[in-house]
C-alpha cells in the first residue's frame, strides 16, 4: 500500500491543472449524480481521488474538501457524504492536525452545517465522540490524544 502522505506526481499535476477549486466542486457534482440527485457524466478519477485524496498532499486535499463542502451548500445528504468520506479520510491521517483545522472553518455556513449533520446522525447511532464533536476536537476540546496508538483505539471505538 502506498504511503498516503506521499503525493503522486501525475495525480497531483492533474488536480492542480484542473484547479483545486474546480476539482473539489466537481467531486460534489459527481457525488450528486451518483446519488441520483442529478444526471450527467461521471469522471471516475475525480470520484476516486476526491474520495480518499490518494496522490494529493494533505494541504491540497484539505482545500479540495473545502471546495466540495462549499459546492454542497445546504444539501445535508451531500454534506454527510463528504464528511463521512473525504473529511473522515483526511482527519484519520492526523487527528490533531486536521480535526482542529476543520473546526476552524466552521464560520462558513456549509462547514458548520456539515458538523451539525454529523453530530445529529452519529449521536443518534450512539456515537459520542469523534472529529465532528465539539467536545472532542472543537474549540472547547476536553481531551488530547497523546499517542498514535491511543488515537487509533479512540477512532475504532467511536466509528
Amino acid at each position: 500500500m502506498a504511503d498516503v502522505d506521499q503525493p503522486n506526481d501525475s495525480v497531483l499535476t492533474r488536480v492542480l491543472s484542473s484547479g483545486v477549486d474546480w476539482f473539489g466542486r466537481e467531486y460534489t457534482r459527481q457525488l450528486r449524480r451518483s446519488l441520483g440527485l442529478d444526471y450527467g457524466r461521471r469522471d471516475d478519477w475525480v470520484s476516486e481521488v476526491g474520495f480518499d485524496g490518494d496522490g494529493v498532499p494533505d494541504d491540497v486535499y484539505f482545500d479540495v474538501i473545502l471546495a466540495a463542502i462549499d459546492e454542497a451548500s445546504d444539501d445535508e445528504t451531500l454534506l454527510w457524504c463528504i464528511a463521512d468520506g473525504p473529511v473522515d479520510h483526511l482527519v484519520g491521517r492526523d487527528w490533531e492536525r486536521w480535526g482542529p483545522r476543520f473546526h476552524s472553518e466552521r464560520s462558513a455556513p456549509s462547514v458548520d452545517l456539515m458538523f451539525r449533520v454529523m453530530q445529529e446522525s452519529l449521536r443518534s447511532e450512539g456515537h459520542d465522540c469523534g472529529w465532528w464533536d465539539d467536545h472532542c476536537f472543537g474549540p472547547r476540546q476536553t481531551r488530547k490524544f497523546t499517542s498514535k496508538l491511543e488515537r487509533q483505539r479512540a477512532h475504532r471505538r467511536h466509528r
